[in-house]
């Protein structure tokens, strides 16, 4: 397993689980702290193989509250925010699959067969825009308003993510952040 990192990314890498934050940078206060934040609510699930979608889904969640409620206790955080993308490893009848989250634009891979699949869809203006027809995927590689994300954990009470996926466990996650400069 690898994940790319950024200086204001914390990642966490276990046998059970891969997570990938990044927090905001560019004029957004305190982005390694909101990922810092984020990767710890997931840290009740180490090394277990029995996790539910519900529990992480309730992870999600308490990394979104963590990282709110830091903006609210320090002033100079206010606005502090990060992007959650990874997978973690669940028993579902008897065989291993990975639970997928993602809330922002970093983005998860399955690597299988000496390629990479799209396993995630990013919370951002230019990926609605992809998804309605509006724009080609080579457009939005290029497009303005390719880095305004509309989803994120410290953004909103609610924005603990709606997508969860499962796939049956191959060998390799890769997680990544989709930003370009």
């Amino acid at each position: 397993m690898w994940a790319a990192c950024a200086i204001t990314t914390r990642t966490r890498c276990s046998l059970n689980r891969i997570l990938y934050c990044r927090g905001w940078d560019g004029g957004h206060a305190a982005g390694e702290v909101a990922a810092a934040i984020a990767i710890d609510a997931f840290a009740v699930l180490a090394g277990r193989y029995d996790v539910t979608a519900d529990e992480l889904h309730d992870c999600v969640a308490t990394a979104n509250r963590a990282v709110l409620q830091a903006g609210l206790d320090d002033p100079d955080a206010e606005g502090l925010g990060t992007t959650v993308s990874g997978a973690v490893v669940s028993m579902i009848d008897g065989e291993p699959h990975w639970l997928i989250v993602n809330v922002g634009d970093s983005r998860t891979y399955l690597r299988s067969g000496g390629g990479l699949t799209r396993r995630t869809i990013d919370h951002s203006e230019v990926e609605e825009l992809v998804i309605a027809g509006y724009l080609t995927a080579a457009e939005a590689r290029v497009h303005p308003r390719r880095n305004v994300v509309t989803r994120s954990l410290g953004s909103d009470p609610r924005a603990a993510g709606r997508r969860l996926d499962g796939c049956r466990r191959r060998p390799v996650i890769s997680c990544w952040c989709a930003r370009t400069a």
